[in-house]
């Protein structure tokens, strides 16, 4: 069975380790149907090549190696995403054509046979010259252990460690430079948690000096539905804010509620509605604790639970402030249109356009007119090769 990890954009430049249907149309506007009427429903997860990274044509087609980077619908980010199969070296290149049309910095990306980044090589200014080596560590059960940042020369100079403790993160280090240059520790979380492994305090040491700065004490409804989170302060002696969560049956989080001086009245709110699929719909805020909405977010999808778009309105007038849409051609992401202003095409917005050639190489191009810079096409291109 071949193992998928998913590669967003920014992860590619931007790396770092993590933790624990409506409408038929594939087009933001809801037009016609680019899709051919390909919409078998029920799946946000590409189907399974034939063909793994190995060197051989596994399913006779002419290609080697095709289809092991492809872009695909991310579900947890609720965004497109580029997905690379394991035994994957893939580079990502991004041109600057608004100066000389050169390779402006070049990020080659490295993954296990379980489909996981464990390298990173970064190449800025020409594509060139390497100035930045990123590594990931995983102890014998997947669980991350260790994120390092090291320069040309393989000197690290920020870095997180993670201890686990029978499946549960126990302790978070992170790691730099201090004020005079030393590389130590610069902060520290220890988590602690009840006898069902729900997360009851986090203690911060925000410095990395050994002491205990702030803690969040977490308590827990009888059901595990809602959560109750106290920031307390340990040099004031007080809990300064208080913080309760909701969640559905199924993890999704329906309600946030914010008491931000723990005076015990909420002063803040978000309500998060879903649709039948658990693909949420609508988030709506009040953020002056008077019982009205100030502030709302509604997404739309496909059949195939591709997000079509997302609206914002930031005043409650009706209208959106600002816009992204995204256009598919079945399961294959063509165009996301970024406005923000509301407007249209105009003074704020971008468009992303992408193609994926038949060994599976990926193209970005990125028109953006109002960049605040100067005016042209950013080209981004996601390559790979089986190692």
């Amino acid at each position: 069975m071949t193992t998928y990890t998913r590669l967003a954009p920014l992860i590619l430049m931007l790396a770092c380790g993590g933790t624990k249907d409506a409408s038929t149309d594939d087009t933001a506007s809801g037009g016609d149907d680019t899709g051919g009427g390909d919409e078998d429903t029920g799946t946000d997860e590409p189907p399974e090549p034939s063909e793994i990274c190995n060197g051989v044509d596994d399913d006779d087609d002419g290609l080697v190696d095709e289809g092991m980077a492809t872009i695909a619908w991310d579900a947890e980010t609720s965004g497109p995403g580029w997905v690379y199969g394991p035994g994957v070296a893939a580079t990502f290149s991004y041109v600057d054509e608004w100066s000389n049309g050169d390779i402006d910095r070049e990020v080659t990306t490295y993954l296990d046979a379980e489909g996981r980044i464990f390298e990173q090589r970064y190449h800025y200014n020409d594509g060139s010259y390497l100035d930045q080596i990123m590594t990931w560590d995983f102890d014998a059960d997947g669980n991350l252990t260790e994120v390092w940042s090291e320069d040309e020369e393989g000197t690290p100079y920020v870095g997180e460690r993670y201890t686990w403790t029978e499946g549960l993160n126990t302790r978070h280090e992170a790691y730099g430079n201090n004020a005079d240059g030393a590389f130590v520790l610069t902060a520290a979380w220890d988590h602690s948690y009840d006898s069902a492994g729900y997360l009851s305090a986090t203690e911060e040491d925000s410095n990395g000096d050994g002491e205990v700065n702030n803690i969040s004490w977490y308590s827990w409804s009888e059901d595990r539905l809602v959560q109750t989170r106290e920031f307390y302060v340990v040099r004031l002696d007080a809990v300064y804010m208080v913080i309760q969560t909701t969640f559905s049956e199924t993890g999704k989080v329906l309600r946030v509620e914010t008491d931000t001086d723990a005076s015990g009245t909420t002063i803040t709110s978000t309500v998060y509605t879903y649709d039948d699929d658990d693909l949420l719909l609508t988030e709506e805020s009040d953020w002056s604790g008077d019982g009205v909405f100030d502030y709302r977010v509604t997404h739309e999808y496909n059949a195939r639970g591709h997000r079509l778009s997302t609206e914002t309105d930031m005043d409650m007038d009706g209208a959106a402030d600002r816009y992204i849409g995204w256009t598919w051609d079945s399961g294959s992401l063509l165009e996301t249109l970024r406005d923000d202003d509301g407007d249209g095409p105009g003074e704020l917005w971008a468009t992303h356009r992408y193609s994926t050639d038949a060994v599976g190489n990926t193209y970005q191009a990125i028109e953006d007119p109002d960049d605040y810079t100067s005016t042209g096409t950013h080209t981004t291109m996601f390559s790979y090769i089986c190692y």
